[in-house]
Formats: C-alpha cells, sequence, structure tokens
C-alpha cells in the first residue's frame, strides 16, 4: 500500500508499520528491510491507534481481512 509521510516529504510503498514512542510523543514507522521510515508523529497513543485503524481499514478494503491478535484473557483453553 502506498503511503505519503504526514509531512509529504516521502512517498513509499508500506507493507509493515509500527507504533512506538513515548505517551505525548507517539510515531508511526513503515518497517522496511534496512531502514525505518516515520510515517507521523501524534500527540497520543489514542490518536496514533486511530490513524493505524485507519491504515487497517483501507487494507481490508484493498486487499483482504487483517487478523486482529486477541487479549490474552480472550484465548480459552
Amino acid at each position: 500500500m502506498w503511503i505519503r509521510s504526514q509531512d509529504k516529504r516521502l512517498l513509499i510503498n508500506v507493507s509493515n508499520v509500527y507504533v512506538g514512542g513515548m505517551e505525548d510523543n507517539v510515531e508511526i514507522y513503515q518497517i522496511g528491510e534496512q531502514f525505518n521510515y516515520q510515517l507521523g508523529r501524534y500527540s497520543s497513543l489514542e490518536k496514533a491507534l486511530k490513524v493505524l485503524d485507519e491504515i487497517q481499514k483501507i487494507t481490508e478494503y484493498l486487499w483482504h481481512k487483517a487478523f486482529q491478535m486477541p487479549a490474552d484473557d480472550e484465548v480459552g483453553l
């Protein structure tokens, strides 16, 4: 999927995305084989996760559903 960075300086074909950083400085990265590229920076984890949700929705629309890892207490034994 092609994503343009928040600062509009990067247009990159992204297959792996990572959310990282501190509580008030959260960044979304494209994870590459040699380099990681920052795609955007947000003031909270909630905002970054909302953007990640939007990326997932578009991915599901274009290709296929993404599997959501369940929480530990959602897995029965």
